[in-house]
């Protein structure tokens, strides 16, 4: 069995685990949400479906390429269903997902040896404008001489809305040898 196949292999029981009501935690492999999270992070994520999810959270959901953990712009309700349009930090490229894709949300994160609470009330404060102001960034990225201008407005605004979760959400963690790096 190929590394790949294995790697898969756990995703798929991640997500099982997640849609079972098992929350867990794991690393971060992807620069995606660059600065709240970063490659080698652990995140710590609880079973929710979409209706549970807010503007401003960060998502987990499955993917063709297996889970994905981004941020959620804004959502649309229809008639039967949701729908969220979910952000990397990175970027100013959006995408929807549907309702039945959604196994979690990001509660907490260990990044730069900090405990970061994404569901204080500052966070998510923090979080919903991120949100917000990207939105309405993305919306007017169409504008070509604007698209510039957006995508730097872009990075500020994640940049702000990270160091505010950072110095007001977030704990000093303090390990040896025998303590776990990452405690919920």
């Amino acid at each position: 069995m190929s590394k790949a196949q294995e790697n898969n292999i756990i995703t798929s029981l991640y997500i099982e685990a997640l849609r079972a009501g098992h929350p867990f935690s794991f690393r971060v492999v992807s620069n995606s949400m660059i600065p709240t999270l970063s490659i080698g992070d652990h995140v710590y994520i609880e079973p929710a479906k979409a209706k549970e999810i807010r503007v401003g959270e960060i998502a987990a959901f499955e993917t063709p390429l297996g889970l994905v953990i981004h941020r959620i712009v804004t959502t649309q309700q229809t008639e039967t269903s949701v729908r969220l349009l979910q952000m990397a930090d990175v970027d100013l490229q959006a995408s929807w997902i549907e309702e039945h894709a959604i196994v979690g949300r990001v509660i907490s994160a260990c990044h730069q040896n900090r405990i970061i609470h994404f569901q204080h009330p500052v966070a998510q404060r923090c979080g919903k404008i991120t949100a917000r102001l990207r939105y309405q960034l993305y919306l007017r990225k169409a504008n070509k001489p604007l698209r510039v201008i957006s995508r730097h407005c872009s990075r500020w605004v994640v940049r702000s809305g990270y160091l505010w979760i950072r110095c007001r959400c977030s704990t000093k963690v303090i390990t040896d040898e025998t303590t776990p790096i990452y405690q919920q």
